[in-house]
């Protein structure tokens, strides 16, 4: 159940993180390019999307655990690090070593694909 209860407060946190950035981004990004602000509003979308995945993953959890949906919850909070939080650190703090790291954002991607991919076997082989 440690499993059920990170990904409850990773996602309830994630999502209050990711609107504060999308308020931010709305009144106060006037200092960025429009292709910063492009991308931070796709990063903003895809994080709070996945943050509310992230909730379901947590509450479909049941005492008897699935690897599955274990997983998917793990790919998820991988890929919202791996692709969200990089945009979010290149376009704001582009000198810093976490926007270094910008050819892992695939990976981030890949990761988010995966787990969407991983609760449809869930649904699949689910009685």
């Amino acid at each position: 159940m440690a499993l059920k209860r990170m990904f409850l407060f990773f996602g309830g946190s994630n999502g209050a993180i990711w609107l504060v950035i999308s308020a931010w981004l709305v009144h106060g990004a006037a200092n960025y390019s429009d292709k910063d602000v492009a991308s931070l509003a796709i990063a903003s979308a895809f994080a709070f999307i996945h943050s509310l995945l992230l909730l379901q993953v947590g509450f479909s959890l049941k005492e008897e655990s699935s690897r599955v949906l274990n997983s998917s919850g793990i790919l998820l909070i991988v890929g919202i690090f791996l692709f969200c939080f990089i945009i979010l650190f290149k376009v704001v703090w582009p000198g810093s070593i976490i926007a270094a790291l910008s050819s892992l954002t695939p990976i981030g991607g890949l990761a988010l694909i995966s787990a969407w991919l991983l609760i449809a076997i869930q649904g699949f082989y689910t009685k």
